[in-house]
Parts: C-alpha cells; structure tokens; sequence
C-alpha cells in the first residue's frame, strides 16, 4: 500500500557531536540520555549582541559581560567558530537526544524513530486584510483548507494544510477507504497577525525584502494561478511549475503532482551549505531522498531536478524537511524575509527536562528563526483549536451563513 500508514519507519542514530560549554554533556546516540539544564539561544539583535537566558532566568549576554564567548565575536565570527567545532551552542543546548523507547513524537507508526518533526512554518502579516488574502491565496490557488484559527489579545492565527496536524491515527481513518487528506502528521502554514504591530512585513511588490527563505514547495493535484493573482500573488514565473510571492511576502513554488502531505518543504538559501547541514544535523536531522511530486522525478518540465549542491535533510523520511541551497553567487549576503517568524518543531522532551527550557527558539546560520514546542503542549492546543473550529463552522451553517 502506498498509504504512509503501512510504510516501515527507518531507524535513525543521532549524530554525536559535542559542546562548546564546559558544564555542558556531549550528544549520544539515541539510546542514551542526554541531561542539559541550558535553554535555548535565545535571540541576536541588530547590534549584535548575543543573548541567552539560563534555566534560573538569568541573562547571560555581551552587553552583560557574563555570556562565554568574547564581545568582539560577530555574528559571522561565532558561526564560523561553532561550525568547525561541529558544536553550534543553540543547537547542542536544545535538541533533547533520548531513550528510543521514549522518544516517539505522538503515535503515528512513521514517527516512532523519532523525537522530534517539523509541524510547519509561521509568517506574519501586517494587517487584517492581508490575512485575509493570504487564506484566500492558500485555499482558492492552491486548495489548502483551514485547520484551526485562534484569537489571544490582538493576535489572530489561521493553520492552513492539507489534513488533520495530530500525530495519531484519526479516528475516522478507514483502511483502504480513506485517502492521504484523513491520515494525521500533516504540516501546516501559520498565518499570524498581530493588528497593533506596527511593522509593515511586505509591501507586496513581488520583493520579499529578504533571501534566506528561498520557497516553500508544495506538491498539489492542481493550482489556480487566477486565484492567486485575485488575493495579491505576484507570479514569477509559470512554465510547468509555478513561483509565485504571496500576499504575506512568503514565496511559494507549486507543483501539480501527488504526495502524502502536499507540504513538502521549506527552502533555505546558505552562504556556506556544509555549515548549515552541519547545523541542523546537530538538531537531529538526516540526509534523505530528495522528495519529487511527479513519477519523472524531476526530469520533465513539470517539476525540477533537484538543485545542484543542495542537501535535504528532516528528522523522519515522512514529515516535511528542509532544503539547504547555495547562494545563486559566491559570497552572497544572506538577508532575513521580514515576514517569517519561524520553522516549527514538534519534540519529545526528556522526562527530566527543565520546564522552563522546553519552550525554545533559535536562529539558524542564515537567519531562521526554529521554534520548539513540547509535544504535550501541541497536542493540547492542536485538539482545543480543531474542536473550537468544528463548533464554529457548525454553528454558522446552522445560520445560514457561509463556514470559514
């Protein structure tokens, strides 16, 4: 059967790299426990200064001449350290390596070798009306459906895919009567806008303002380019595939074809590709077969090759991965897309894990901000915000009106 449900789970053994810190333990294979009290590299702002919060709450940064590392270490400079030590501090302190037994994320059969997956990604948008457009430009040009929706304060969010984000078995999966879009572990987009944000994130000339976010591929039955251009998709080009800059400033690239969950992956410009990989290979991620939506697998028209000197990493052979891409020029500066906030994993934590560190983002080496989210939290909020969507498209057909 081609249903993921009957594929064979591969076993994966974590890479053993080690920290820089000197109070910190070193990566084991996945049978063996890791223990780190650090949290996360917090952020880096725009005068360089790098910040990071211990698990008491402290504030270890250059500004307060407690972070371990040298003042007069750059962004640039730090990468470059970390890499040839293969122990990047972000990604060491936070990628929780446990007892395979325990590991699983959730209990879908294809997530039982490993912790952790990538649930989606999150862009912002300015203001209502271009979150507006941007679910029209999701559903009308490419089919995607609402998943969930919340409002906090003034923050409205909208998860958009192609099925059911729970990381079990629906319990209306029928073998063989139910197809792809009922089986669960389906990445999704979030759209988030805050409407007292003063910050206008894309213009919507067609220029992202940033290139670390390359694309995001999705592999459909079909796509409307009529539709996209109506909610403000500017087109970059449309033989075979098309590429196309969305209303929020995310670009998209489409290809008619068929895979388990239509997300397939979010491409990474790198100015240095081996550091990159060596990156998220230090969160967990593998090398695996470049995904193709088509049976030609990238040698007709209709969908390309994959890109010479890229990698494609996830953390399981059945979730969404990435794509890390050279820079079209030697030596090309890498720029941050404003209106994405971040890649999303879902992860197990270890039993002993410090509450307060399981909350977690870093920045990767071109500027992509991860975010980690225990999977006990996931699963709360993912089934509250399915369940509240369920009422409230019942409760507007009961009245008449058109669901969301």
């Amino acid at each position: 059967s081609n249903l993921r449900s009957m594929r064979c789970c591969r076993t994966a053994t974590a890479l053993t790299t080690a920290l820089l810190l000197p109070h910190a333990e070193s990566f084991a294979p996945s049978s063996s426990k890791v223990r780190t009290k650090a949290a996360a590299l917090h952020s880096y702002n725009t005068k360089k200064i790098w910040e990071i919060q211990d698990p008491s709450g402290t504030q270890l940064s250059q500004e307060n001449n407690n972070f371990p590392f040298p003042a007069t270490l750059d962004r640039r400079a730090f990468h470059s350290t970390v890499a040839k030590t293969l122990g990047f501090v972000s990604a060491s302190w936070i990628a929780p390596v446990i007892e395979e037994a325990k590991a699983a994320v959730g209990t879908l059969p294809e997530y039982a070798d490993t912790n952790a997956v990538i649930q989606g990604i999150t862009v912002n948008v300015a203001d209502t009306r271009q979150f507006s457009d941007m679910v029209e430009f999701l559903r009308e040009g490419f089919g995607f459906d609402v998943l969930r929706q919340s409002t906090k304060g003034s923050v409205t969010t909208a998860w958009l895919g192609f099925g059911p984000e729970q990381m079990s078995i629906p319990s209306d999966f029928e073998i063989p009567v139910s197809g792809f879009g009922m089986y669960g572990g389906h990445a999704a987009l979030q759209v988030r806008c805050d409407v007292q944000s003063p910050v206008s994130f894309y213009d919507g000339s067609g220029n992202p303002g940033g290139n670390n976010i390359a694309y995001l591929q999705v592999g459909v039955p079909g796509y409307r380019i009529s539709q996209m251009m109506k909610y403000g998709g500017n087109i970059l080009s449309a033989y075979g595939f098309v590429d196309v800059v969305s209303p929020s400033g995310l670009p998209v690239r489409s290809i008619v074809g068929i895979w388990p969950d239509p997300i397939m992956f979010v491409a990474l410009n790198c100015v240095n590709v081996k550091t990159s990989r060596q990156y998220y290979e230090a969160l967990g991620f593998i090398e695996q077969e470049y995904p193709y939506a088509r049976p030609s697998k990238g040698t007709g028209q209709f969908e390309p090759a994959q890109p010479k000197g890229s990698v494609y990493l996830s953390q399981s052979p059945n979730s969404m991965g990435i794509l890390l891409l050279p820079t079209a020029k030697k030596k090309e500066k890498i720029i941050a897309n404003p209106a994405f906030q971040s890649l999303n994993i879902v992860y197990k934590p270890s039993d002993d894990a410090d509450a307060s560190s399981q909350n977690m983002q870093i920045v990767d080496p071109s500027d992509v901000p991860i975010s980690f989210t225990p999977y006990a939290q996931f699963k709360a909020e993912e089934e509250a915000g399915t369940k509240a969507l369920k009422e409230l498209v019942k409760k507007t057909m009961a009245e008449g009106q058109t669901p969301p």
